[in-house]
């Protein structure tokens, strides 16, 4: 069982470098509200998109390959069997829900802002339809941050639940 635990173990540093993504993404946005349209403002969302993208990548990944890898080696868990293990099949469907807003949502808004953001040096204000990307962008994000949390929540609590 050693190797079950040290996967235990990590899921939960993914876990929590995912979930690290919820207070950097608050902080974050504030500040670019209040850097609209001055110095520094491109370098802020390219930041924020920087860590979206690194803790979105790692920490789902992450979650990903360890969670399906603990479901194979214990026979107690299975996919999206919702008769014995309720919270661990309302985990799963909210982590492919979580996989679906990234690759319709996540992915191509932060392109097309990384694109409009062209020279970080540049000192004219965004685009409009840049701004709107962004609001979009900040919008999936907080949803992905709920359910995130709803997922970690599902997680801590299963034991009380048996």
């Amino acid at each position: 069982m050693y190797g079950y635990d040290v996967l235990l173990v990590l899921h939960k540093i993914f876990a929590a470098f995912w979930l690290s993504m919820i207070p950097a993404d608050f902080l974050i946005t504030r500040y670019i509200k209040s850097a609209k349209g001055k110095s520094g403002e491109r370098k802020l969302i390219s930041l924020w998109l920087k860590m979206l993208n690194m803790t979105g990548m790692v920490g789902l990944t992450g979650i990903l390959i360890t969670g399906i890898w603990i479901v194979f080696i214990n026979p107690y868990f299975g996919f999206f069997r919702m008769t014995n293990n309720h919270w661990l099949a309302s985990k799963q469907i909210i982590t492919v829900v979580i996989i679906i807003l990234t690759g319709v949502y996540f992915i191509p808004l932060g392109k097309k802002i990384r694109l409009s953001l062209g020279d970080e040096e540049a000192t004219s204000g965004l685009g409009e339809e840049s701004y709107k990307n962004i609001k979009k962008l900040s919008n999936i994000a907080l949803i992905t941050s709920v359910l995130i949390g709803l997922n970690y929540l599902f997680a801590i609590t299963h034991s009380m639940m048996q």
